[in-house]
């Protein structure tokens, strides 16, 4: 809600409450197994004791450094991804000098009102087309439905999304996956949401076929270990 404010998570909350959606499409099963479980107060139990003291904008830089970009974004959208095609990722406004700069400098000079990225567009004018400095930000966002369900898809998509394979898996109910799928092919009136939801889908049966259906051996013979996502950081 707009006027939970007093949330130490109020930041992310729309993101979060937002995939939230997701569990409507699980199994009964996978339904079961989550009930009662609270993701956030697991996570707001772990803030740093002097969280409560921080500005919003600190609160909310934490937050996205530590959920978002070493667990997730430069895992699997950076590094993961680029090391797999033998490419090596240069990211020079990562580089810790910067980011050591960075988080001496005041809230108003990281953002000025709904001006993101102020000091840099102060640093770059004059270095760069205006149009660039000035230019709204943009999400980059894949094309998913066009991709996976359209024509001209992958061939193990129609076996990833079959009811043979999501009821093997058990993670999602078939029923919302057939759904979803009249949604996006017939009416086109898939939301983002929607295509996020297809996605998810798509990747959790791959693993599933690939580690678990297939008796990967040598993920059968790896030691069991405590994964996890967000990853605690001294």
């Amino acid at each position: 809600r707009l006027e939970d404010t007093g949330n130490p998570l109020y930041s992310h909350l729309l993101r979060w409450n937002n995939s939230n959606h997701i569990k409507k499409h699980f199994s009964d099963n996978v339904k079961a197994s989550v009930d009662g479980y609270d993701p956030l107060a697991s996570l707001a139990a772990g803030l740093p004791g002097d969280f409560e003291r921080w500005s919003p904008l600190a609160k909310a830089q934490w937050l996205e450094t530590t959920v978002f970009m070493s667990g997730y974004l430069l895992s699997s959208q950076g590094d993961r991804m680029g090391m797999a095609n033998s490419i090596e990722g240069r990211y020079p406004f990562l580089d810790y000098r910067v980011i050591e700069f960075c988080s001496t400098l005041p809230d108003k000079l990281k953002l000025n009102g709904m001006n993101e990225k102020f000091l840099l567009k102060k640093l770059m004018q004059g270095k760069i087309p205006e149009s660039i400095v000035k230019r709204p930000k943009q999400p980059y966002r894949a094309p998913i439905s066009s991709v996976f369900v359209g024509k001209g898809r992958p061939e193990y998509i129609p076996e990833m999304l079959s009811e043979r394979q999501t009821r093997q898996a058990g993670v999602f109910s078939y029923n919302s996956v057939s759904a979803l799928l009249g949604k996006i092919g017939n009416t086109g009136t898939a939301s983002e949401m929607d295509n996020m939801v297809i996605t998810s889908i798509i990747s959790t049966h791959l693993l599933y076929n690939q580690f678990i259906e297939n008796n990967n051996p040598e993920f059968q013979n790896a030691p069991l270990k405590n994964l996890k996502v967000i990853q605690d950081h001294e």
